[in-house]
């Protein structure tokens, strides 16, 4: 969940404050319309991750970094996220291993 927190707060700080009162608000991955929670969840995680992804890329052609850098903030959160699961899991074991699911 904490790597799907970087992807959420670059696409709703940016799109959600651009698309929320326009045409374009009916296609905005994070949105459902009438569709079932198991249709909805992976179609919005799917569209989120693409469009922050996106949105992350243009902000590093802006100041001149590539993607692949540390200056990328979702990769960042990744790495941190993964960095903490595994110190938790070295220190506690596997039975924590459900808890970081979550």
């Amino acid at each position: 969940m904490h790597a799907a927190y970087s992807r959420l707060t670059a696409d709703a700080s940016t799109t959600g404050a651009i698309t929320s009162a326009s045409p374009r608000a009916r296609t905005r991955p994070a949105r459902a319309w009438g569709e079932s929670f198991r249709a909805f969840l992976p179609r919005t995680v799917k569209g989120s991750l693409i469009s922050s992804w996106e949105l992350e890329a243009e902000r590093l052609d802006r100041v001149g970094a590539s993607a692949g850098r540390r200056a990328n903030d979702i990769l960042s959160a990744w790495l941190m996220s993964a960095v903490l699961f595994g110190a938790l899991v070295a220190v506690f074991g596997l039975v924590v291993a459900p808890y970081l699911l979550v």
